[in-house]
């Protein structure tokens, strides 16, 4: 994904703008920075659901804004917080769905769609929630079987909306695991968070959005530290490392004095 002088602004107010980023295959781009900054907002940009401003985006080559709902769809999968299913579809059947973009108009899903979605759930490792409703599950159980249903749409790019949000500590871990599998497997992510400790969990760069619209992205090692957080939240925030067994790297966090 290729982003260049990106701006979106309501009416007269300008969210943000001239933001120039790449998201490469297998790179988690985390977007932090406080609320109204315009985090969900750049999501719905790079999903095409909102037209920039000014400004680009292009995904192998083409540009986003030049394309209908199916075809963005078969590059960009997103997946926002808020979610509802009031029908008890089975997980197995959410799993499917991500195969939509991909059926005819009047088309339903092959065996071969069915047994895509099947595998996605075995290989993450949820296939004992396969013929659950899914309205049965926990939240946390849900929000993996949407990365699932996300990962058989088969895009280069998944956007994702504060994915751990609500969820438990147990679930939180289970959802970040699964984000890295889903990186190690070559797809682009971009997601936006609360908590910048998630910044120094992937392989990819951060990205700090500040409420004048101001950006810095790079190395999380390089950008995420005491000024750029007290800047970005108005608190003072402490950035430290430890040792880890070799030959793991240093592991490096962030917490309130």
């Amino acid at each position: 994904m290729e982003v260049r002088r990106a701006a979106f602004k309501y009416a007269a107010h300008m969210i943000f703008e001239a933001l120039d980023f790449d998201v490469s295959a297998g790179e988690v781009l985390t977007v932090l920075g406080a609320n109204g900054c315009g985090k969900s907002t750049l999501l719905r940009c790079l999903a095409g659901t909102l037209r920039l401003s000014a400004g680009s985006v292009r995904i192998s080559g083409e540009e986003l804004a030049g394309l209908d709902s199916t075809a963005r769809a078969r590059k960009v999968a997103i997946l926002f917080q808020e979610h509802q299913v009031t029908f008890p579809f089975s997980a197995l059947d959410i799993v499917t769905m991500g195969r939509t973009p991909y059926l005819s108009a009047f088309g339903s899903p092959s065996a071969q769609d069915r047994e895509a979605a099947a595998h996605a759930l075995e290989e993450f490792g949820l296939l004992h929630v396969k013929d659950r409703a899914y309205t049965e599950l926990s939240g946390g159980e849900r929000q993996l079987v949407l990365l699932c249903r996300t990962f058989v749409q088969q895009p280069a790019v998944i956007l994702l909306d504060e994915p751990t949000a609500h969820l438990d500590f147990r679930n939180q871990v289970r959802c970040l695991d699964m984000i890295g599998m889903l990186a190690a497997r070559g797809v682009a992510i971009v997601l936006t968070s609360h908590d910048p400790n998630h910044a120094f969990l992937f392989p990819g760069r951060a990205l700090l959005m500040q409420l004048d619209r101001s950006a810095v992205i790079g190395a999380p090692s390089e950008i995420i530290n005491r000024a750029s957080l007290t800047a970005t939240y108005g608190i003072d925030v402490g950035v430290f490392s430890i040792d880890r067994p070799p030959p793991a790297k240093k592991l490096s966090f962030c917490s309130p004095w």
